[in-house]
């Protein structure tokens, strides 16, 4: 079974470029508000109705043996059981819908297309998107793919315009490269169910057109060179063509993906990971509301409860003394950092053999028994 992921926190394996880009649309004017109009449409209720009628329940006595892959994915990564159907409509397809009732919906298509560890896989990445709360802002993405804002009555013109041109423009231009940086990571919790990075390329390959007959042929080694050969060998002027080519597609393009779940493989934020070493739910909620308990450690820089971590889970620091370093002004800083998270001065070089002593310097060093 592996490693125990069940108290797993997303932020331990999340894609920086995730984290970066819903950072980003936390920060746009009105898009609670939008999420709130769209709520009004029952778009949820509307989407759950549709596959009651259209689409196949799956559950222990319909289509069990993928009720139980299912439900073994979710038990490993700590999650509730979802409701799960299987559509005939949407070609080669699987996606996790819903906010405050958790779906997701398998193809037939796509199943009839994996193998059975490529469908763990697929489950594992879209449970990924619900435990990561994607959910949060996938449901105005879709409104606007889908053109669901129209049967809003909204009060003036003027509003209607500002709402227009905030949707055709920020809005739709960061959800979309959130979207993107968001399937990074659900990648990401496929690996660490599978722990098989080679499967993880394959079942994505399979979407650039790998057959299931020919799979014993398929190298996902050279499936990702095939985008370092391409872009070492294409004049530069192919840059200048080819720039924004993704910018409207909601996932990366696949090559893409297995080359980056085939890096991160070799990562040490993996190999931490497969140790038992991540930030945990428990820890990352003590992080985030700062929750004092008598005879725990604190952050020797913030009150955030530490344990037994190497690394603090909600400022970074270090907590071995040899990696500190202090500002002009006297303030305590990790030798990895260039400006002082205090004052903001420059720390001015480290030198190189401090820098590699002290690691990567993110996670946490949780361990598990």
């Amino acid at each position: 079974m592996g490693v125990d992921l069940s108290q797993i926190h997303p932020r331990a394996f999340a894609h920086p470029a995730d984290l970066k880009a819903t950072q980003a649309l936390r920060s746009v004017p009105f898009l609670a508000e939008l999420r709130k109009a769209i709520a009004k449409l029952n778009v949820e209720e509307k989407f759950r109705a549709y596959q009651m009628y259209n689409s196949t329940r799956i559950s222990s006595t319909q289509l069990p043996t993928l009720y139980r892959m299912i439900n073994e994915v979710a038990e490993r990564l700590g999650m509730a059981e979802p409701t799960a159907y299987v559509s005939s409509e949407g070609g080669v397809n699987a996606f996790a819908f819903g906010l405050n009732k958790h779906s997701i919906i398998l193809t037939s298509e796509l199943i009839d297309l994996m193998n059975d560890r490529e469908l763990e896989a697929i489950i594992a990445h879209e449970l990924a998107h619900i435990m990561c709360e994607h959910m949060l802002y996938r449901d105005v993405s879709m409104a606007l793919t889908n053109q669901a804002l129209f049967p809003l009555k909204i009060a003036s013109i003027t509003s209607a315009l500002v709402l227009r041109e905030i949707a055709e423009t920020t809005i739709s231009a960061l959800l979309l490269s959130w979207y993107r940086a968001a399937e990074y990571t659900a990648d990401r919790a496929a690996l660490l169910i599978l722990d098989d990075a080679e499967a993880v390329a394959a079942c994505l390959a399979r979407l650039a057109g790998v057959p299931k007959r020919f799979l014993s042929e398929f190298d996902a080694q050279v499936f990702a060179e095939q985008l370092r050969n391409y872009e070492e060998e294409a004049p530069k002027w192919s840059k200048f063509v080819t720039w924004g080519m993704g910018a409207f597609r909601t996932h990366p393009e696949p090559v893409k993906r297995a080359a980056a779940i085939l890096e991160w493989a070799k990562s040490k934020e993996y190999e931490d990971i497969r140790a038992g070493r991540y930030v945990t739910r428990f820890e990352a909620e003590m992080a985030e509301n700062q929750i004092e308990i008598e005879g725990v450690a604190k952050c020797v820089l913030c009150p955030t409860p530490v344990g037994d971590n190497a690394v603090c889970p909600k400022c970074g620091m270090i907590q071995d003394p040899q990696y500190h370093v202090k500002c002009e002004k006297g303030h305590l800083n990790s030798v990895s950092w260039k400006f002082c998270k205090t004052c903001g001065a420059a720390l001015g070089d480290v030198s190189r053999s401090d820098r590699s002593r002290q690691g990567s310097g993110s996670g946490s060093t949780h361990r598990n028994p």
